[in-house]
């Protein structure tokens, strides 16, 4: 059934894609056209997955053209001299070369390298014909380099704008800097990697940033440098676990080309950073067995007021409620709040459940307005953390509260947000992008469950500018800092605002990937489809678009050569 419901409506959009464009916007206004789009589209099973190989290969193809032309105007002689460092892993030697010979002739290039793999290093250091190269070994505490360096990955391969752009491109202030890259197969580029501004827990959990390294003053964080020259992953983790007050800066134009396909070792990464991570941290990594990463882990177990609002809906409150109860994390309060519920067995029920040692019921008498019910439910709440949960949500794995609370006790992140799930499986919220639509939208919507998402990003732990306020949690301290929810915000967008204050404060807000649940979207406060409610919604639209038109422009948890019409992290058409 679920396949022919996805043939119908592929070629319902073929249908619909003959239109004008002014007509499909016409179409888009009407809301029980959209509803009913919307629903079919969801029963269908259809989603805007990753594009076909031949799809990507064309898109890429535009995306280098078009990134060829912008580095050309803005590759410049610059006063700043850079030089190369070639992180040599243990037993990879025999790529070095691809590496040396991508290197332009006057710059100077440093190899380090374990002591039992020197003479190698040395042999092909003399055939790549290179006058300009010093061989290190790692822990080589003579070593001073007299320039700016550039680190890469042992058999990458340097762009011939990439030294001129990495010495121009950079803020003043930034000291570490890092840029995209992609892959050569047969002198064929493809396959490219473009990330986010810089990120540490997406770096903790998937090392993404792992070549490519410009460091300003190498002087400075030779500490890093000589720990180990397995990966330039480690370096990056380790100027977050040692509390490097380091600027970190994106470059996000494509100046790395990997040669070869490599196998990154997760486990021995999280025990190297395990055995150098600060205690005062208190940061534990241990191995997801699913998808073989780090999974980070704080012991600290404060107590948890879990806020959620509800008007009727018996049987989704008590599946909500019975989900929540049988978490291994234990050290939390419910608050229900009862916004106008009239069916008689509902009340019954919150009669009987109010007498639980973990539950508090609690009347909330004014019309719905899911910020001020919140904002009402925080000024009752006992819990140094706060959890806004929605009346729909079925927790799926019971250690959900475990890594959201691991997460929001860190002193340097905001909100935490958790991966939902439709009841068919499919992913439905896992971080907001902004941007999407001209607003905002949800990463890697109508995804399937066991997908890893764009750079491992629905499968790993990672910061986006905002996350639903359908399972979320913050410290009750920020959320009071920003003076709550906003009240004129009534329905949407009110979690996306919420966060992005909580940004302002200086954290991180972060998709936390492993704390997996159901949400039964909207069931009880039903669909956006009458003239009052899509005006409502078009004015809150507004508003964030007003007030957020900064980050709605560039969203630094994103990538700007990824498209925007699209929540699939597909590279941006032509026409955007």
């Amino acid at each position: 059934m679920i396949k022919l419901r996805r043939f119908l409506m592929r070629i319902f959009k073929l249908f619909v894609g003959l239109f004008p464009k002014w007509f499909r916007n016409i179409l888009k206004r009407n809301p029980k056209l959209t509803s009913m789009y919307s629903r079919n589209l969801q029963k269908s099973g259809y989603f805007y997955g990753f594009p076909t190989r031949q799809k990507l290969d064309a898109l890429y193809s535009e995306n280098i053209k078009e990134q060829n032309l912008r580095l050309h105007t803005l590759s410049a002689k610059s006063d700043m001299s850079i030089e190369v460092l070639v992180i040599v892993p243990p037993e990879l030697c025999q790529r070095l070369l691809d590496t040396l010979l991508s290197v332009p002739i006057d710059v100077k290039v440093y190899v380090m390298c374990v002591p039992e793999d020197f003479i190698e290093v040395q042999e092909l250091v003399k055939v790549s014909g290179k006058a300009n190269v010093d061989v290190l070994i790692e822990h080589d505490e003579n070593c001073v380099f007299q320039h700016s360096i550039l680190a890469i990955f042992s058999g990458d391969m340097i762009h011939p704008n990439a030294l001129s752009i990495f010495q121009n491109y950079h803020e003043e202030d930034v000291d570490v800097s890092y840029c995209d890259k992609d892959r050569l197969t047969d002198g064929k580029r493809n396959t490219p990697c473009f990330f986010p501004n810089w990120d540490p827990d997406l770096q903790l959990t998937t090392g993404y940033v792992s070549s490519g390294v410009w460091i300003r003053r190498p002087d400075s964080i030779m500490k890093y440098l000589n720990c180990k020259v397995e990966s330039v992953a480690l370096m990056m983790a380790h100027f977050y676990l040692n509390g490097s007050k380091f600027k970190i800066g994106h470059i996000p134009f494509v100046l790395i080309h990997m040669s070869a396909v490599s196998t990154f070792n997760y486990k021995y990464y999280a025990k190297v950073l395990n055995d150098f991570n600060p205690a005062q941290l208190k940061l534990t990594a241990q191995m997801d067995h699913e998808y073989l990463q780090p999974v980070w882990l704080l012991k600290y177990e404060p107590l948890v007021s879990l806020i959620i609002p509800t008007k009727d809906e018996l049987k989704l409150v008590k599946t909500c409620i019975n989900s929540i109860l049988a978490s291994k994390y234990q050290n939390f309060e419910i608050l229900l709040i009862n916004n106008n519920s009239t069916e008689q067995k509902t009340l019954d029920y919150f009669e009987q459940i109010g007498t639980h040692k973990k539950i508090q019921v609690l009347s909330y008498s004014k019309p719905f307005n899911y910020s001020a019910i919140n904002n009402f439910a925080v000024s009752h709440a006992k819990g140094d953390v706060i959890g806004l949960i929605n009346n729909d949500i079925e927790v799926i794995d019971n250690s959900w509260l475990n890594y959201m609370v691991s997460h929001v006790c860190r002193e340097d992140v905001g909100c935490v947000g958790a991966k939902l799930l439709y009841p068919d499986d499919r992913v439905q919220h896992a971080g907001v992008v902004m941007g999407y639509g001209g607003g905002a939208g949800h990463a890697h919507k109508y995804f399937p469950r066991y997908h890893s998402g764009y750079l491992k990003r629905l499968v790993a732990t990672n910061s986006y500018s905002a996350v639903t306020a359908a399972c979320l949690l913050v410290k009750k301290t920020d959320f009071n800092a920003v003076n709550g929810l906003n009240e004129e915000l009534a329905v949407a967008f009110n979690d996306v605002d919420f966060c992005l204050r909580i940004k302002g404060l200086g954290r991180r807000n972060l998709l936390c990937t492993e704390a997996l649940l159901y949400h039964h979207e909207s069931v009880s406060r039903g669909r956006e489809d009458t003239k009052d409610k899509i005006l409502r919604f078009e004015g809150e639209v507004g508003f964030i678009k007003k007030e957020w038109k900064k980050i709605i422009e560039d969203d630094p948890c994103y990538n700007p050569n990824l498209t925007l019409k699209r929540e699939n992290f597909s590279i941006k058409e032509k026409d955007e």
